[in-house]
């Protein structure tokens, strides 16, 4: 079977990255890219209608605000897409998209590169019992919501914790969200902070049988310190499970209800009220 032919909608650092995994996988050929700087990959710079045109799959590493008009685009032009997390900005969107790609016979592969990552592997392989969790993470200030800001954080607790069955909000600002996602066992309290001069941190603690405490890229359970697992990187991983549903039929590697749900989950929190005084 010859190589599948593929083009990038936007060559940033993300881009780059995904160029590099697809020229390793041996089952895909980069022909070019639209915006950016595809010479850095060593590939020519094509308009989108060339790529939509002369490529059988796209990789769509624009901002996110663009994600959804770009998948629509690329559909419609009968090629599979790969489109960097999150899938777009809401969930009305993601579900007309993947219908699309349902009606098209198309491919709609969403990437979340760090569900590949050793934390995520190590703690997605567990079966955790837990009484309490917390998941905290802070940032320098980015235009963005505070719950928009941390969709990937949310979608990695529910690939360790599973499915919540509700959530509420203490408080919300344009840079500090306090609340919790309701699970049978109890809850897990998330508090967010997005300002100038706040380092970024994630600090992601499930007690139970066990106590589990991820700090950024780090893993420890009941204090002792974990070596995480190994992979030939996270953009070539993600390349090779995108290229076995597209070429395989095997299943995707993030479910679609998995990812509607936890857009739905931040829209609710982005609903909540915003209460002065918040710091």
């Amino acid at each position: 079977m010859s190589p599948l032919r593929w083009g990038i909608l936007g060559v940033g650092a993300a881009g780059r990255a995904r160029g590099r995994a697809i020229q390793q996988d041996p089952r895909a050929e980069l022909l070019a890219g639209h915006r950016g700087d595809p010479a850095a990959l060593g590939i020519p710079s094509w308009s989108m209608e060339q790529v939509l045109e002369q490529c059988e799959a796209v990789a769509i590493c624009s901002p996110d605000a663009v994600h959804a008009a770009q998948i629509k685009a690329a559909l419609l032009a009968d090629c599979h897409v790969l489109t960097e997390f999150p899938v777009c900005q809401s969930s009305a969107q993601a579900r007309d998209l993947f219908a699309l790609a349902k009606d098209q016979g198309k491919a709609l592969h969403v990437e979340h590169i760090e569900l590949l990552g050793g934390v995520s592997q190590v703690l997605g392989a567990q079966t955790l019992s837990p009484r309490s969790a917390h998941l905290a993470f802070q940032t320098g200030h980015r235009p963005v919501s505070v719950a928009w800001g941390n969709v990937a954080r949310i979608h990695r607790a529910l690939h360790a914790l599973g499915e919540p069955t509700g959530l509420r909000v203490e408080a919300r600002s344009d840079k500090h969200l306090i609340g919790a996602l309701t699970y049978p066992w109890g809850e897990l309290g998330l508090d967010f902070r997005q300002a100038p001069g706040l380092t970024r941190q994630t600090r992601f603690v499930i007690s139970g049988t066990h106590t589990w405490v991820q700090l950024d890229r780090s893993l420890s359970r009941d204090e002792a310190h974990l070596s995480l697992p190994q992979n030939r990187g996270l953009f070539l991983e993600d390349q090779l499970l995108a290229s076995a549903h597209i070429l395989d039929d095997s299943p995707q590697s993030l479910p679609q209800a998995r990812i509607l749900r936890v857009l739905e989950l931040v829209e609710a929190l982005e609903a909540a009220p915003i209460v002065s005084g918040v710091d």
